[in-house]
């Protein structure tokens, strides 16, 4: 991709990109339902995940400056960072996906961001829904027939 001979990605496409995945990333996170620690539902307000945000920003700006500074080396160990968070934490929110595309926009432009961001959460919710979702359900699962055993 980095051949001289290619076509070139314009970064105007950012004008067009940023913009609409905020947009749609707000939307998201607005019809959400936020609920307080109470179980009661926060209300009408805006809830961002304000750690998912700067989680992903923080990790795009990482990628972004290793990149500048030629550390390709550590770079390619570095994007398998998310899926090792995947196995504990949903890193598919849309926050995510917005820090970490305004992370790489300085460096990447307004298109492969989105484009890595895509794959990245695709294959992170996956892993999510398997060892997170699959691991609680086959711990249940386990507990209920070791109860059942001890009860026959």
């Amino acid at each position: 991709m980095a051949d001289a001979d290619n076509p070139g990605i314009s970064s105007w496409w950012g004008l067009l990109t940023f913009p609409l995945l905020t947009w749609i990333a707000l939307i998201i996170a607005e019809k959400r339902n936020a609920q307080t620690d109470n179980g009661e539902f926060a209300g009408d307000t805006l809830v961002l995940q304000k750690n998912y945000l700067i989680g992903g920003l923080a990790f795009g700006l990482l990628m972004g400056v290793l990149w500048e500074f030629g550390q390709g080396d550590i770079l390619q160990y570095l994007i398998l960072l998310p899926w090792v968070i995947a196995l504990f934490l949903r890193i598919n929110l849309p926050e995510t996906t917005l820090g970490f595309v305004l992370g790489m926009a300085y460096t990447f432009g307004g298109l492969l961001p989105v484009a890595f961001a895509l794959v990245i959460q695709t294959v992170g919710f996956f892993i999510y829904l398997l060892f997170n979702r699959g691991g609680r359900w086959l711990y249940k699962y386990s507990l209920s027939w070791q109860n059942d055993k001890l009860t026959a």
